[in-house]
């Protein structure tokens, strides 16, 4: 990767840690401050250029955010761990 790349990576990591550290005050889930980020610093001012290598980065980071987000939605049904028959239905 080129060093515009890593410079790029770096600076929205530690714009992101900072956004979600304030929007975390508010009680706002990082994964708003990590989408914001993105948002500001990619086509809003255009501070971050995407090249190639970048995008490709980015895909798999919209990947991973979205796993996350539905990571943190998802519960455990009442009846984890699955009976001996292999379901999860309740008692």
């Amino acid at each position: 990767m080129p060093l515009d790349v890593l410079l790029a990576i770096g600076l929205l990591i530690v714009v992101a840690k900072l956004t979600e550290g304030v929007l975390g005050r508010f009680g706002l889930n990082s994964i708003i401050a990590y989408t914001l980020t993105g948002i500001v610093l990619g086509p809003v001012t255009g501070v971050v250029d995407p090249t190639h290598d970048l995008l490709l980065f980015l895909e798999i980071g919209v990947f991973v955010l979205f796993f996350m987000w539905g990571w943190t939605r998802w519960t455990f049904p009442v009846s984890w761990p699955p009976y001996g028959d292999g379901t999860s239905r309740p008692r």
